[in-house]
């Protein structure tokens, strides 16, 4: 499945590459907001409507990368999805062979996977860690408690993107199922 998925990829380089530039970013805007915003939680010298100022436009600022990386996600299901109409001869051969159809929509969804998690997940700790540590370096207490933030932010931005991948997959098993038609073998 690995292999496939890997192909599948390999299929349109600049979308895939495009897609986890944009969604790298939108990991260093999580990962700044969530480091500012454990900042501004731990400072005592922001009093209540500062702070709800602050972590408000931080996680507003959050949403909005967000629905960029997701924009970002639909963008590769339509690549993928014009690699699966490129690919029926191929799609239908393996299918001939006997993989399961939902073998092949959980190759779709380990496709869009290795492109997403690992780059907003990455994207998150090096935008907490470069550039929202230095931020919590003036408290020394600070640094755990927006480190500790940093990393819970990456972990549940990866799960997020892992379920979002698989929901997209499952939107393309229609797809899937006509790319894996027996007829397209007939086709040159």
């Amino acid at each position: 499945m690995a292999l496939l998925a890997a192909a599948q990829r390999r299929g349109d380089p600049l979308a895939t590459g495009t897609v986890a530039a944009v969604l790298a970013v939108a990991g260093v805007a999580v990962g700044v907001a969530v480091a500012l915003s454990v900042s501004v939680l731990r400072e005592s010298t922001y009093d209540e409507l500062d702070a709800a100022f602050y972590v408000g436009g931080a996680a507003l600022a959050v949403r909005v990368a967000l629905a960029g990386g997701l924009v970002a996600l639909v963008a590769l299901a339509l690549a993928l999805t014009d690699h699966l109409l490129v690919a029926r001869r191929s799609v239908a051969a393996t299918a001939a062979l006997g993989t399961e159809r939902r073998r092949l929509v959980a190759v779709q969804a380990r496709a869009l996977s290795a492109t997403a998690v690992p780059s907003l997940g990455l994207g998150c700790l090096a935008g907490g860690v470069l550039l929202g540590a230095p931020v919590a370096a003036s408290d020394a207490g600070a640094l755990p408690a927006v480190l500790g933030g940093v990393v819970l932010a990456a972990v549940l931005v990866a799960l997020l993107a892992a379920l979002v991948c698989r929901l997209l997959a499952a939107a393309l098993a229609g797809r899937v199922r006509a790319a894996s038609s027996l007829e397209h073998l007939r086709t040159p």
